[in-house]
């Protein structure tokens, strides 16, 4: 009987053929804008959870204590804080540490030639351990064993090595060669530690410049993960972190917090962070506009479907007179509604799959459209379901509800029974679209205007560029400033050069001098 009903509705299909093509259009166009929004809300609300054992991995984050009213919060703890928490806690199973390279891009020497890499990170022995990396080539066990070792992923390897095993390759950085002892599969979108390429701490840690650094209990310089025991008290470990970190520090202004691994990418209480970080508001938004999206593209095919009703009255009445229930004639239009879905989809897939580069490089992500991914197929199929319903129902009712003896003697009741409800659909569709459209062209012309308002000088005529921190570090704070100073008034003897001003980079100078803007007040 099935069989019969698929059969049916393909008949139904290729005699209604520009009817179809409007349908199916349509619901493909609108399914592909809904599915690409819940791949994008799917992928915030899913951060870090592909980790194994993510719940119990968490990242230290300390509370500074300013003054009485400004406390500031930093992802990053000292070095030490690391070995003295796996050796006095016995609830921590392991401890990792990653330094990202934030400050400035790692110069590869390649064969002479010079290129700068800025998503760059030294991790510890244990990182591997702790968090989940594919291996293509290489191994966890052959980074630890040298210092000078270099862990690619997929597509950074693939741009200097093309497809090529790079294992045993050197790069030189500085005045060191690095040997690539490993090559992972490229980082999942839904990772807030998007880092390319890897370096041992062990590597930092060569230049006793380095170890005076991290041996200093109040430089916080990395951000430190720690992997527990599942039946450990996550209520009474900051408190027994913050006594081994005050112990040491030989103070009390500095408190720690554990926040779990999941939770990071929506972390918004950091004054600064090397991590890129999402918007709960901001995901909910685009979730609804994914749902309107699939409304008015399923509203658009109920009232195409229920306008041509009347054009399959008696069909419906020749099919009851002949002996078929209600009930064989709803499942008869389900099917089609069904069939049209599915069709749909397979476009919708087609569409997805051509827009997803354009869609990625709008986004700054990197989705994937792979058939082996099974949150894609979940996303896909919950997206399938909801355009059936609301496409099946309420169509499938009124069509399978003709009564014969009343069309006929040529009696419309089409015009009684959905008059109203159809009426209500269009306003709402219409509504919808408004709204969205209006909001669109507010948008654009907002940031239009930004681009575009006169800003008082001419950018073309701006140069801007970075002094590297490695030159700066070497002096104290006065002996920074000189350099600055030397430099300023060195292009201001240059004739093409009218004006010139410096600034701190990526951070907020506030009035007392800090450079967290932790005690301004922007309201």
């Amino acid at each position: 009987m099935l069989k019969h009903y698929f059969k049916i509705a393909w008949q139904s299909l290729l005699h209604q053929r520009l009817n179809s093509a409007i349908n199916i259009s349509g619901l493909s166009i609108g399914m592909a804008a809904s599915l690409l929004i819940f791949l994008w809300v799917s992928n915030e609300l899913s951060f870090d959870k592909f980790h194994k054992d993510s719940a119990t991995i968490y990242r230290l984050k300390n509370y500074l204590a300013i003054d009485k009213k400004d406390t500031w919060v930093w992802e990053n703890s000292p070095y030490l804080l690391g070995d003295e928490m796996q050796k006095k806690l016995p609830e921590v199973l392991t401890v990792t540490r990653i330094k990202p390279i934030s400050w400035e891009s790692v110069h590869f020497n390649i064969k002479g030639e010079f290129v700068a890499e800025e998503n760059c990170a030294y991790v510890d022995s244990t990182w591997f351990a702790v968090f989940k990396y594919d291996f293509i080539y290489g191994s966890a066990d052959d980074f630890n064993s040298h210092p000078l070792s270099i862990v690619f992923t997929e597509s950074k390897a693939k741009k200097y090595f093309g497809n090529e095993n790079p294992l045993g390759k050197k790069i030189r950085i500085d005045t060191l060669d690095y040997v690539i002892r490993g090559v992972v599969k490229d980082i999942p979108a839904n990772s807030s530690l998007q880092f390319d390429v890897l370096f041992p701490i062990a590597a930092r840690r060569n230049s006793p410049a380095s170890i005076k650094d991290d041996n200093s209990w109040g430089n916080f310089n990395y951000l430190t993960f720690v992997k527990l025991n599942p039946s450990a008290s996550i209520k009474e470990l900051p408190a027994k972190i913050t006594k081994i970190l005050s112990d040491n520090k030989k103070s009390d202004d500095v408190k720690t917090g554990l926040i779990a691994l999941p939770d990071i990418h929506f972390e918004n209480d950091l004054q600064s962070s090397v991590i890129e970080h999402g918007n709960r508001n901001v995901v909910l938004v685009f979730s609804v506009l994914g749902v309107l999206l699939l409304v008015i593209a399923c509203i658009n095919y109920v009232n195409l479907a229920t306008a041509r009703a009347s054009l399959r009255a008696k069909e419906v009445s020749i099919k009851k007179i002949n002996g078929a229930g209600r009930g064989q004639l709803f499942t008869q239009f389900v099917v089609e509604s069904i069939m049209v879905s599915v069709i749909s989809l397979l476009f919708t897939i087609l569409i997805v799959k051509l827009v997803l580069p354009s869609f990625n490089q709008f986004t700054g992500k990197n989705f994937l459209f792979s058939f082996s991914d099974k949150l894609l197929w979940m996303i896909i199929g919950c997206t399938l379901l909801a355009s059936v319903i609301l496409t099946s129902i309420y169509p499938a009712i009124l069509l399978s509800s003709f009564k014969p003896i009343a069309i006929f003697r040529g009696i419309n009741t089409l015009k009684i029974k959905d008059s109203s409800l159809r009426k209500a659909l269009v306003i709402v569709q219409f509504t919808i679209a408004t709204v969205l459209i209006t909001g669109t062209i507010v948008i654009y012309r907002q940031l239009k205007f930004i681009n575009e308002q006169n800003t008082a000088y001419d950018k073309s005529q701006v140069l801007s560029f970075g002094i590297p921190y490695k030159l700066l570090s070497k002096y104290e704070k006065e002996g920074r400033t000189q350099v600055v100073n030397s430099i300023k008034q060195e292009l201001l003897g240059r004739p093409v050069v009218s004006e010139v001003s410096t600034m701190n980079q990526g951070s907020v100078i506030d009035m007392e001098g800090f450079n967290s803007g932790g005690s301004n007040d922007w309201d």
